[in-house]
């Protein structure tokens, strides 16, 4: 989002900033190249590697949360998947953070 070809306006950086502070969404220029030299040692391959099995870990609770729930899905009603997903998204980032932590 630091290049031309990602115009934030006034209106979008304000709600950014609100949401997720002065983080790499919304500096630009020197801070923004700052934060991703920072952010760079969290996207080796080394980490990443050492990330499989915290996604392995997620995504068999996942399966078996979504396989325990569709026991009780009304056909009619449907099951709100996205929701899940999402939760189990946060479960993924925050313990990729916590290992990226205690490891650096």
């Amino acid at each position: 989002m630091n290049s031309r070809n990602y115009v934030k306006t006034e209106i979008s950086k304000r709600v950014l900033r609100r949401v997720v502070g002065d983080g790499i969404l919304v500096v630009e220029g020197h801070e923004h190249k700052r934060q991703r030299k920072l952010l760079n040692p969290a996207f080796s391959s080394e980490h990443v590697k050492n990330l499989i099995p915290t996604f392995w870990l997620k995504a068999c609770e996942l399966c078996q949360l979504l396989e325990d729930e569709a026991v009780d899905i009304d056909p009619k009603k449907g099951y709100d998947v996205v929701k899940v997903l999402t939760r189990g998204t946060l479960d993924i980032i925050g313990l990729a953070g916590v290992l990226f932590l205690t490891t650096h």
